[in-house]
């Protein structure tokens, strides 16, 4: 994994854009009033975290995912 395809991650998936890159290993998409963190976790898995604006911090989803190409594609509104 090139540390450089995360400071690179789409602009725009399926209609959800980026809202803030927080870090090398997390950016947070949004649509909508949902928020959608996407981060590389110490074990190498991938972890979409699908959560709210209002109510702020609301936990919707989330789902750990092998493959980078996989974790930034098919961003789903899981509300």
């Amino acid at each position: 994994m090139d540390k450089k395809d995360l400071f690179e991650p789409p602009a725009e998936i399926n209609g959800w854009r980026i809202r803030k890159i927080n870090s090398k290993n997390s950016v947070i998409y949004y649509k909508g009033d949902v928020l959608c963190d996407i981060s590389l976790q110490p074990n190498g898995k991938w972890l979409r975290h699908y959560g709210t604006i209002k109510p702020a911090g609301v936990s919707l989803k989330k789902e750990y995912i092998e493959n980078r190409d996989e974790a930034f594609s098919n961003l789903t509104n899981p509300k």
